[in-house]
């Protein structure tokens, strides 16, 4: 009897023990793996990148939480297992992402325009010809307009950009324009030859074209950064006409021509103090932009936006000595083409891959 007991105790025992083990066992908490896509990055000021978490093992309907231990360097807003990161300032910041336990982080690298443009070549070699770097004047002592020339070009004003640019060498010739086109609308033929007789409209398209083929950004300079490029930038002298005070060594134009566009590439005058050629004379110049009423008060990035007609600049091989000055200022609709208007390219900035180390 006494064994048949002891018997019963020892499986009851059992049974009680391997209910609390299993209660145990349920009871054991659950280990979340937070992962980012990203470990680190490196983004400008203003600039974002989206930044996206995994939980592991999944869970429905729960997220992550984000956070950045330097919002003054880098902002955060999330959106489920999402956040948008934005560069505020120059600098290092980490971002945090946890789960119950979970979390994982990401370097980010703040980097300033002034700290990215250190890293640009002075000269890109692109399929277009090249461009030289124009160094963006940080102090804005950069006065454009004329006190000298007609109504529009006053008063002079400061001018500050807040990005460097780069800036074709040449005109565009009429072989660079058929590479990408297929076809040649100028009135005077030859392949290095300024493109002519082009809209507004058909260089449009032709950058497009042209950005589509290349993967970079070619685009036509605001009136701001023509002026200021033929002016010599940082370098500028002073000058008159870009790159002298005598046209003739520097320009074709109605005195010396009169008849004919004159090589971009080889066209037997000064460059300028940046190393441009034509900017003076040859062929009128599209800008980006539409006129804009000058004011004495300082403006930073200007852009041109009353009525229809788009900035030309430089003046023609036909045109008068005070057409072709740095400063002169003229407008036409974006259909207009005529035999002695073509344009010259600007980049925004260079290729990841051509930056310096």
């Amino acid at each position: 009897m006494k064994t048949i007991k002891s018997f019963i105790y020892a499986v009851g025992l059992i049974a009680l023990m391997s209910v609390f083990f299993s209660s145990c066992k349920k009871e054991q908490p659950i280990v979340y793996t937070v992962t980012l896509d990203k470990a680190s990055s490196e983004i400008m000021v203003g600039e974002t990148f989206e930044l996206t978490a995994t939980i592991s093992p999944a869970v429905e309907a729960e997220f992550v939480g984000f956070s950045v231990d330097n919002p003054a360097i880098a902002s955060v807003e999330a959106t489920e297992n999402m956040a948008v990161v934005k560069g505020v300032s120059g600098g290092v910041a980490t971002i945090t992402a946890t789960y119950k336990g979970g979390s994982a982080t990401c370097a980010v690298t703040v980097i300033t325009q002034n700290d990215y443009e250190k890293r640009w070549p002075e000269t890109l070699v692109t399929t277009v010809g090249n461009f030289i770097k124009i160094q963006k004047d940080a102090n804005g002592v950069y006065k454009m307009g004329s006190e000298s020339g007609p109504d529009n070009e006053r008063p002079m004003h400061n001018v500050t950009f807040t990005k460097s640019y780069y800036m074709a060498e040449f005109e565009v010739t009429q072989k660079q324009w058929q590479s990408i086109m297929g076809s040649n609308p100028s009135v005077d033929k030859g392949d290095d030859l300024p493109v002519n007789n082009v809209s507004y409209s058909d260089v449009f398209a032709f950058i497009k074209k042209l950005n589509e083929t290349t993967g970079r950004e070619f685009r036509l300079p605001t009136e701001a950064e023509w002026e200021y490029a033929a002016r010599g930038g940082e370098k500028s002298k002073g000058y008159i006409y870009s790159g002298g005070n005598d046209i003739n060594a520097v320009a074709w134009y109605d005195d010396n021509e009169g008849v004919l566009p004159h090589s971009a590439i080889n066209s037997g005058k000064a460059a300028n103090e940046l190393g441009l050629y034509n900017m003076s004379g040859n062929v009128m110049e599209w800008c980006s932009d539409k006129m804009r009423n000058y004011t004495s008060e300082p403006i930073v990035d200007p852009v041109g936006s009353v009525g229809s007609k788009y900035a030309v600049r430089g003046g023609g091989f036909d045109s008068y000595a005070s057409g072709c000055t740095s400063t002169y200022r003229s407008w036409f609709a974006s259909s207009s083409k005529f035999y002695n208007l073509g344009f010259r390219l600007v980049l925004s900035h260079p290729l990841d891959s051509e930056l310096k180390n």
